[in-house]
């Protein structure tokens, strides 16, 4: 049998949370009234109602209140549902290569690599962030001198493809100036990774 919810309710589809600056999408339901009669609010941001559903896009951080009102048959609206959320800024990702976000690396295994990752597993939001750019450093444990970099992309490709085949036990390896895109269209810049080869 189907458990049919009798109340109407408000929340949110994977987490009690909305983020600035993206489109949270929110679940709004009623028992007796269909979509087109709700009106559904915020007061902090706007509800942007989609093809697929409702969205929440909020203005500032600590809380925010939706509320859905539907008809109340004398020409008005009745306030049916309410329900409060906290509003946190995007949180950042970690940057890694091979699952580490910094450290020793054997040389066999660090040439392998293709590029930066972005590990976004502690989060409780959608992955939708990219590396942007960033630099590589190779500083030589013989002390030969430091080379260095810039990438567009996550990709080592051309140069910074040929320090990362140049790296031997004793080099260092450090990816700073990482930028990263997340869901809300900013590019942001995270900490500096650095590799020991060993």
């Amino acid at each position: 049998y189907k458990v049919v919810n009798s109340q109407p309710y408000i929340s949110q589809k994977e987490y009690n949370i909305l983020y600035l600056g993206m489109n949270n999408p929110i679940n709004v339901y009623h028992p007796e009234h269909k979509p087109d009669n709700y009106r559904v609010s915020i007061n902090n941001g706007k509800v942007i109602q989609g093809q697929d559903g409702y969205y929440a896009r909020v203005n500032n951080p600590g809380y925010a209140t939706v509320t859905l009102e539907v008809p109340d048959g004398k020409g008005g609206y009745k306030k049916v549902a309410e329900e409060v959320f906290k509003v946190k800024e995007i949180p950042e990702p970690d940057v890694v290569l091979y699952n580490q976000a910094g450290g020793y690396m054997p040389s066999k295994i660090f040439k392998l690599q293709k590029g930066l990752e972005i590990d976004a597993k502690n989060l409780e939001i959608d992955s939708k962030f990219r590396i942007v750019e960033y630099t590589v450093t190779y500083i030589n444990g013989s002390g030969l001198g430091i080379f260095t970099e810039p990438v567009k992309g996550s990709y080592f490709s051309g140069k910074s493809k040929e320090l990362i085949d140049l790296a031997q036990p004793g080099d260092i390896f450090v990816f700073d100036n990482i930028f990263i895109k997340g869901p809300d269209g900013r590019n942001k810049k995270v900490d500096p990774i650095v590799f020991k080869i060993n």
